[in-house]
């Protein structure tokens, strides 16, 4: 840009020197105008603005936590940026850098923060909404936190300093807590005039986690939002940053003592921040949210979102706006992290309250699925599960939208001649709340029964909310038509006492000291299998039929031998129930004694091994039990090892199933010694045979590259930085000591949070077979398979599962036969190095006979293939041998005759084959006990034989 000074114009004749003037002034014009058109900065701009300026400052950037709070079950949805860092508040914890940062995925739907009802009514509130922070772990004070903020404001953003006002804590005497006048003083120390700078009482400016723990006094940063400050009235004052200093404890008593360690907690709201830069007055208007109306507008064809607010807004369109983008934000976030309506009524609540202002508002059903897409693309840079996992977002949503149809053509109509009895029903926002029939129900039972009941009491809220699932909103729209009065705080109590009680059920043995268990995971492999280390450990505690005994020696009295005997040890090899995998079983041996334990039990802290001594150790008062005795442990090494492998095969088949399907959620999953049973539910697909061998063949490859199962141990804070982590919807995990189990396979991954024992690698699963899918539900199904040695010839109950309409088909019967032996005979090919397949067709639902062996030549003519079909009581076997393979001592005829040792069973050739060619065994009935070895022993030979005489041509 040109530049003239004074000096420059000097010497000019007064005609050139006016005409300079004015081309300096145009000049100058022009660069105002640029200055005032340049463009406001992007939402991502401001986010990584934000942090950058603390990384600068040497704090250290921490990954957004989920919105599923895995760590905290009082909470529906993390609700703020500083709920990751409880534990370090608590002192459980260590900080991992003195200084952090972040952006934080947060959402507000009910509780004490109830923003769900003013989503759309106003230009602020939000169910879905980020958080940025910066914190302070004893590092630095009020001072630094200030100055910062201050500085960030001001400086890089830009706000005007008198824009800014600015509140402090003025003490509580009640609580002998003085007024926190160091902040005002700094406050004043950084240009703030007196006028700006305003004191707050205990309400507004006191942080405290909960009714006990860390507190300490806050200081809010407000802003003017009015354009022009002399008009400006006080409802123009916004809050946008919060910093608290956690220097305080709440005690039981209600009293407030100093805090060991200081802290800083900051939260500003990252919509409200991005409206005051992009120069908005709604955060609707900002960058955030006009691509996803811009989304709603195409997909429903409706005019343009006006910002409209209030009575201005006859339609309810912009209302609709508002409401659609917001919630569509939350589902698309809140199932992206793993959370399902099943698991969660309140998302469940929003979900089909977006349904129902997309049908309504927009006049279109499904749109919230497009909604999402666009969400993803919003958000997905920033937090890349989103985009990931948008197939599942879409999925999921389209199978509510899906089942909230069929609902209203169930149960809704139900409700429906309820609210024709009494129509000021219809206000219920959720009509179709799971359990509102029979909780209504319920409600006028005890009107009827209490008459002139005021107040839904307590008692009768909870069993409202536990039996039949209302929300205690829905609760309170309930008092509400009936006149009654809704009190949340005696409903709180009643839950907080339903939960203590269920929390004091086992604390008899706290004085005992608990038990170390990580003994259970002190194992290694070597060449010869798996190899357990010995513990030594000392009793603690005795049980009799589950009373701790207060005598310190038990005397092994005869009439011992039919009590259940308990006990605890210092440590422990013992697994005991956890993560849907059973106890293990073992010895412990006592001094003369062996103690057989056939279940080992964690309650509280302390480990109960539960069994019974050997019959000859019962003796008259001469062996006895005391405290401190050493113990031997050793494990049933077989059992434990079988629940192992099953355990790591339940995560291969939880990868392999999320790799073919769009959406699925575990609901549970059982690991015993016999097999696993992995219960999911799955949305947009049913599993069908293809499904089955498909998931087969991937978790077969796996084993048989044989890959590293690795275990990694975190805490909570590291834990929300692992990518693609798998978790059970509606668990809670420890925020210490997380183990992470990952398998890194070329075509199938695996990363769970996981308690259990595993395999080192996957090779020692030997095989991988499912053997049954049964139904629990219409998208629930449980696939129960086993893994080991004997998962080869397991009989698979799969096809028991065809539908009615096609198993009375007998050409669709034979259709689904012929498929699943060719798929079987094409995961035998692939899984196989050797230049031969023998392999096993093992299945109960269908009977020997109905295997059409013959085509199995014809799948692959260029190998030599040996398949047995074994059903409950029968077996038939035919071979392949192509002709090049043919020699003195390998062909089709002396392969059988091989195996046929075994079967004893009559051969045979058709007039039309050749038996060097192809060979078989009639139908053979063999006994139900010994069918299982013999077809074992057949393989075997069958596998022997060509090993030893079937050369490559």
């Amino acid at each position: 840009m040109l530049r003239m000074s004074r000096t420059s114009l000097q010497g000019l004749s007064p005609r050139r020197w006016r005409n300079a003037v004015k081309l300096k002034r145009k000049l100058h014009k022009i660069q105002s105008e640029e200055k005032t058109t340049k463009a406001p900065k992007s939402s991502l701009e401001i986010r990584r603005e934000f942090l950058d300026y603390f990384l600068d400052l040497d704090h250290k950037i921490i990954s957004s936590s989920r919105v599923t709070p895995v760590f905290d079950p009082s909470v529906a949805f993390t609700n703020a940026g500083m709920n990751q860092f409880k534990g370090i508040f608590l002192g459980d914890m260590e900080p991992p850098h003195p200084r952090v940062v972040n952006h934080q995925k947060c959402v507000r739907v009910g509780g004490k923060h109830n923003d769900l009802k003013a989503v759309g009514m106003d230009n602020y509130h939000h169910t879905f909404f980020e958080m940025l922070g910066n914190w302070s772990f004893g590092d630095y004070g009020r001072r630094e936190a200030c100055a910062y903020a201050w500085g960030l404001l001001t400086g890089p953003f830009g706000i005007s300093k008198e824009r800014l006002y600015v509140t402090y804590f003025s003490g509580d005497p009640s609580l002998e807590l003085p007024p926190d006048l160091e902040t005002k003083e700094t406050w004043l120390s950084l240009g703030l005039s007196p006028s700006q700078i305003v004191p707050s009482g205990l309400q507004d400016n006191f942080w405290e986690m909960s009714v006990t723990g860390p507190c300490g006094p806050c200081t809010e940063i407000h802003i003017n939002t009015c354009q022009n400050p002399s008009s400006s009235r006080s409802s123009d004052l916004k809050e946008l940053w919060n910093l608290v200093f956690i220097e305080h404890q709440r005690l039981q008593d209600t009293t407030v003592q100093p805090l060991g360690c200081h802290h800083v907690d900051t939260g500003m709201g990252f919509e409200r921040l991005v409206a005051v830069l992009q120069g908005k007055t709604s955060n609707y208007d900002t960058d955030l949210f006009v691509p996803i109306f811009d989304a709603i507008r195409r997909s429903s064809s409706a005019p343009p979102y006006q910002g409209k607010f209030g009575d201005s807004d006859l339609s309810g369109l912009d209302t609709g706006y508002r409401i659609l983008a917001d919630h569509a934000r939350m589902i698309t976030t809140c199932i992206s992290d793993g959370m399902i309506p099943e698991e969660n009524h309140k998302l469940r609540r929003v979900i089909r309250k977006s349904i129902n202002v997309g049908r309504d508002v927009f006049r279109r059903e499904k749109i919230l699925s497009d909604v999402c897409c666009q969400v993803a693309e919003t958000l997905g840079e920033i937090y890349p599960d989103i985009s990931r996992n948008l197939k599942r977002v879409q999925t999921i949503v389209e199978y509510e939208e899906d089942l909230l149809q069929d609902l209203k053509s169930s149960s809704g109509k139900i409700w429906g001649e309820i609210v024709k009895q009494r129509p000021q029903l219809g206000a219920i926002s959720d009509p179709y709340a799971s359990g509102l029939v029979l909780g209504y129900k319920e409600l006028q039972k005890r009107l009827l029964e209490v008459p002139g009941m005021k107040n839904i009491p307590g008692d009768l809220g909870f069993k409202l909310y536990d039996t039949y699932g209302l929300d205690p909103e829905v609760i309170e729209e309930l008092a509400e038509v009936e006149g009654l009065g809704f009190n949340r705080k005696e409903f709180e109590e009643v839950m907080e006492k339903v939960r203590k009680n269920s929390r004091a059920g086992a604390r008899t043995q706290e004085s005992l000291g608990e038990t170390d268990d990580q003994g259970k995971y002190q194992y290694s492999r070597e060449d010869e299998g798996y190899v357990f280390q010995e513990v030594q450990a000392k009793v603690v505690g005795i049980l009799i039929d589950g009373e701790l005994i207060p005598e310190k020696t038990l005397h092994l009295e005869s009439s011992l031998k039919n009590k259940q005997i308990g006990i605890i040890l210092d440590k422990t090899s013992f697994y005991t129930p956890e993560g849907g995998q059973l106890s293990d079983k073992g010895r412990l041996r006592i001094k003369n004694l062996v103690f057989n334990v056939s279940e080992a039990q964690k309650l509280q802290n302390h480990v109960i091994h539960l069994g019974k001594f050997d019959p000859s150790n019962y003796t008259d008062k001469i062996n006895k039990l005391s405290i401190n005795d050493d113990v031997k442990i050793s494990l049933d090494e077989v059992h434990r090892v079988s629940m192992m492998r099953h355990h790591t095969a339940t995560h291969l088949l939880n990868s392999a199933l999320r790799k073919i399907f769009p959406a699925i959620s575990q609901r549970g999953s059982v690991v015993t010694r016999e097999n696993l049973v992995f219960q999911f539910s799955s949305y947009g697909k049913i599993i069908s045979p293809d499904d089955v061998k498909s998931i087969e063949r991937l978790i077969n490859k796996c084993i048989g590259d044989g890959v590293p199962v690795k275990t990694r141990i975190v805490d909570s804070i590291g834990f929300n930085g692992e990518e693609e982590l798998i978790l059970v919807p509606g668990a809670i995990y420890p925020e210490k000591n997380l183990r992470i189990v990952e398998i890194d396979g070329e075509q199938l991954k695996s990363k769970e949070a996981c308690c259990g024992t595993h395999v080192h690698n996957t090779s020692d699963l030997k095989y991988f077979r499912i053997i049954e899918i049964a139904s629990k539900g219409s998208s629930s199904r449980a696939i129960t398979a086993v893994a080991g040695p004997e998962a080869r010839d397991a009989s698979s109950k799969i096809l028991s599962d065809v539908p009615p309409g096609d198993s009375n088909d007998p050409n669709k019967r034979r259709e689904m036969v012929l498929d699943f032996m060719k798929s079987e005979i094409k995961f035998a090919v692939e899984s196989t190095t050797e230049n031969f397949v023998v392999h096993c067709l093992p299945s109960d639902s269908i009977e020997v006979e109905s295997f059409p062996l013959q085509k199995a030549g014809e799948l692959y003519p260029e190998k030599p293939i040996f398949i047995i079909a074994k059903g409950k009581r029968k077996v038939r076997a035919r071979c392949f041998v192509p002709e090049n393979f043919v020699t003195q001592t390998f062909n089709a005829d002396l392969w059988m005759r091989s195996v046929n040792k075994i079967f004893n069973s009559t051969l045979g050739s058709f007039d039309d084959e050749n038996p060097v060619l192809t060979r078989h065994t009639r139908v053979l009935k063999l006994p139900k006990a010994e069918i299982h070895s013999r077809v074992k022993k057949s393989i075997e030979e069958a596998k022997e034989f060509a090993l030893k005489n079937c050369r490559k041509p």
